[in-house]
């Protein structure tokens, strides 16, 4: 008698729960969010997500009993990060080629490579030597899973090792996986060193923006590995580069954060704002001003933000989401105020050559609007002055 389908499909396979793989499952879904925001190597990202993909994709491919596929999983996603850095190293043409799918090195070759052309592989490198070592070790017997060397990585062969209490290679799964995950994470670092930056106590306040590149999770190295590993990354030139850049910028107090990380505005704090205005750029001085001329505007936005600066009087009962060209109606290059939208007011106007809409609850009265149309004008002139532009006249009112 022949097996049916679902003795052919399973197998052999022995389905577990690995120890630490809800942990571990749970680390790489906070890593899928992982991006840099270094505009050059933007493609970058798409090599970061995937190698998480895979990494993710291993736990449930080992759990499900395909073990060898899991091992290939993990491997494939460092081998993924390595030519993620050889390509940000390179020029277009070397690029081009590879989403041509031609010649392009073995992985021993690109990790060669990586050692001439990337300064902070090669000083990474240096001084985690037993990391990558041990990593190196790891990957050489999940070959030998992966390429079927022993009887044991056999699948007809895996219910007799379990049944002899003999290593099915569980540990070593999820060791070979830690390192591999923390590989990963170390490849962003240097790939975009502000990663690390973000993570840093110390320069918290000291950002004065929202960067797009996302922090890591120091906690995973403590928990899996050792914190060492950070305190050493933190020791390299490269990352000391970007500390001390940052470290010698003036210290935000919370309210000026909120500003220009979180496009903020307490109404209660405006003088904490103040003491910081030579950190804020032209807009938010703008704002700023119109907030303690005591104008109720809730939200400054542009045809190009999603949400805007808001301010602490911007209610929960305030929609949080709008759909593409919602606002087109409204974008006018005169000034426009008290349009009505929603049960709100939407005012428009150009401000340093470009679209402004102020949303308030408030009708604005006639002493409101004045103040406004003087401070554009005057404030639109300052920039006609400062950059000597021409055609400027519709920005100030002429």
């Amino acid at each position: 008698m022949f097996p049916d389908e679902n003795e052919l499909v399973n197998s052999y396979l022995l389905k577990i729960n690995l120890k630490d793989g809800k942990r571990l499952m749970e680390y790489l879904q906070r890593f899928v969010y992982l991006t840099t925001g270094r505009a050059d190597v933007m493609f970058c990202n798409a090599f970061i997500n995937e190698s998480i993909r895979l990494l993710i994709n291993s736990i449930r491919l080992y759990e499900e009993g395909f073990f060898d596929c899991a091992f290939y999983s993990v491997r494939q996603a460092v081998e993924c990060t390595n030519n993620m850095l050889y390509l940000a190293n390179s020029d277009e043409a070397i690029l081009k080629s590879w989403r041509l799918k031609e010649y392009f090195p073995s992985d021993n070759r690109i990790k060669d490579k990586l050692q001439k052309i990337d300064t902070s592989y090669k000083e990474v490198y240096s001084i985690l030597p037993s990391f990558f070592d041990t990593y190196e070790d790891l990957l050489k017997r999940a070959n030998k899973i992966i390429h079927k060397q022993g009887f044991n990585a056999f699948y007809s062969f895996r219910e007799i090792y379990k049944k002899k209490n003999e290593n099915t290679f569980e540990e070593f799964f999820e060791e070979f996986l830690i390192y591999a995950i923390a590989r990963t994470i170390i490849m962003y670092i240097i790939l975009d060193p502000l990663s690390l930056a973000l993570c840093d106590e110390r320069l918290i306040m000291k950002i004065p923006f929202m960067p797009m590149t996302e922090p890591i999770d120091i906690e995973f190295f403590t928990e899996f590995l050792s914190k060492d590993i950070i305190d050493k990354l933190k020791e390299t030139e490269f990352f000391n580069e970007i500390f001390y850049f940052f470290d010698a910028k003036e210290e935000l107090n919370p309210e000026t954060f909120d500003v220009l990380v979180n496009e903020f505005y307490d109404l209660e704090k405006l003088h904490s704002i103040e003491l910081q205005r030579h950190l804020l750029n032209a807009p938010e001085k703008f704002f700023l001003d119109v907030l303690q001329h005591g104008i109720k505007i809730k939200r400054f936005f542009n045809e190009d933000s999603i949400m805007g600066y808001i301010t602490s009087d911007y209610i929960d009962k305030f929609k949080m989401s709008w759909h593409s060209g919602e606002y087109d109606s409204y974008k006018k290059e005169e000034s426009c105020f008290n349009m009505s939208k929603d049960g709100l007011f939407i005012s428009s106007f150009m401000l340093y050559d470009e679209l402004w809409l102020f949303e308030h609850t408030m009708i604005l009265n006639e002493n409101e609007m004045d103040w406004l149309k003087q401070k554009i004008a005057e404030s639109n002139n300052k920039l006609k002055k400062l950059y000597g532009e021409i055609n400027w006249d519709r920005f100030i009112g002429e």
